[in-house]
């Protein structure tokens, strides 16, 4: 780590936390965004203040929002809150990133046909008024018989 770095790293951290971005406490302690960034990557402090400091800035953006008075103020929060959102996505996908969802669903091939034969011969039975009764469903095996 720079000397930088060593020196302030407890205030780096603690500032992460509080939701403070990189570029104002990189000019506090005179030394680059990226520098901080490049020493402290690998830190597990590091990385958990910058998750906390992303939930802190989320929750500072949705109090903007129920603060906000007239339209314009709640516009301009909300794009707030967007831009905090966004960024916590990207940076943290584990925790609040779009999850995907899949549900596996097995059918009985055999027995879906003959159901779905069925609604279709009761679907013509309400569409098409007759006095002869409907044809029943065949199963496969019988009509090749």
């Amino acid at each position: 780590m720079t000397a930088v770095a060593i020196q302030h790293r407890e205030e780096i951290i603690s500032q992460v936390a509080k939701g403070t971005m990189l570029k104002a406490i990189a000019a506090k302690v005179g030394v680059s965004p990226q520098a901080i960034a490049n020493q402290l990557a690998k830190d597990p402090d590091y990385r958990q203040a910058r998750e906390i400091g992303a939930e802190v800035r989320l929750e500072e953006q949705f109090d903007g929002i129920l603060e906000a008075e007239g339209t314009t103020d709640v516009s301009r929060a909300r794009e707030g809150f967007r831009a905090a959102a966004w960024f916590a996505e990207r940076e943290f996908p584990e925790r609040w990133g779009a999850k995907a969802n899949v549900v596996t669903v097995q059918v009985n091939v055999a027995g879906a046909d003959q159901l779905l034969a069925g609604s279709a011969v009761a679907m013509l039975a309400e569409i098409v008024p007759t006095t002869e009764p409907m044809p029943q469903c065949v199963k496969a095996e019988d009509a090749r018989a």
